[in-house]
């Protein structure tokens, strides 16, 4: 399920959902078109069934 946290609330590093099974974070994405948005999430999604890494990483410890 899509979701995102206000600016002013980053996702603590030590919040349970960081590691949850059924849960991927990922950090905020915007582009200029919507074709262009979901082809970015499509291949991120694809890497990671692959094993691979994620195309943005994440810095847990500043919460984006």
């Amino acid at each position: 399920m899509p979701d995102t946290l206000p600016a002013s609330e980053m996702l603590p590093p030590d919040r349970p959902l960081w590691d949850h099974p059924d849960a991927t974070v990922m950090p905020h994405v915007a582009r200029p078109t919507v074709s262009q948005f979901v082809t970015e999430i499509a291949a991120n999604f694809r890497s990671l069934e692959c094993s691979g890494p994620p195309l943005q990483e994440i810095d847990k410890a500043a919460g984006y």
